[in-house]
Formats: structure tokens, C-alpha cells, sequence
């Protein structure tokens, strides 16, 4: 397993201690000097059992840490790979809390958004 030591993400679910999560990819155009969303990572993120953490919510914006790992599977003759982070921490990061309202898959105007 590969070790998470810091990933910003965002809250796109929450069911019981498992979370799935978009992590942003973003790139600065040399040009314009602005930061653009080049596209999402989906992963599904699982908290400890005992977390007594703040309360998660959809669009919320969080620090995490912990392990990752990967599991191959095959639907209607198609192979995936689902990324999976086993969550030792999980800090909401104030000040960045909302996600654009903009699906992550989406253009989303990159005067809305902090590039990390």
C-alpha cells in the first residue's frame, strides 16, 4: 500500500464511515498566470471506525491522510481500477469548505476555485 501523507479532496458522499471523495487536478497556464481545473480523480475514501471527527457532508473540502490502495474489476466486459484511501486523518479545511457548485466533471470558472 502506498502511503497518503497530505491530499486535499472534496466530500462528494458520505455512507456511514465510507466516503467517496473527487480529488481536483489543476495546472497554471504560463500565459494568464490562472490556475485551471484539469480534471478529477474519483476515490472511495474509508474512516476509522472509532472516528469521532467533524461531521461530513457533500462539498465539503477536506486534508486527509492515510493509505492507498487499488482493486481491478470488470463490468459488462470492461476492466476498472477503484482507488481506495483508508483514512488515518481527516481535517475539514476552513476557509475552503464549499465546493464549486459545478459538477466536478465540468467547467468550473477558475475565479471560484484555490489552486493546491
Amino acid at each position: 500500500m502506498a502511503k497518503i501523507s497530505e491530499a486535499y479532496v472534496f466530500v462528494d458522499e458520505v455512507e456511514g464511515n465510507r466516503l467517496k471523495l473527487s480529488e481536483k487536478h489543476s495546472k497554471k497556464n504560463p500565459m494568464t498566470n490562472e490556475w485551471t481545473t484539469t480534471g478529477y480523480t474519483d476515490v472511495t475514501g474509508w474512516l476509522p471506525k472509532d472516528y469521532s471527527g467533524p461531521q461530513l457532508t457533500k462539498g465539503t473540502r477536506v486534508k486527509v491522510s492515510g493509505s492507498q490502495r487499488s482493486e481491478d474489476r470488470e463490468s459488462n466486459g470492461r476492466k476498472y481500477r477503484n482507488v481506495i484511501w483508508n483514512l488515518e486523518t481527516v481535517e475539514v479545511v476552513q476557509g475552503h469548505a464549499e465546493r464549486p457548485t459545478q459538477d466536478p466533471r465540468g467547467a468550473v470558472d477558475p475565479s471560484e476555485e484555490t489552486p493546491f
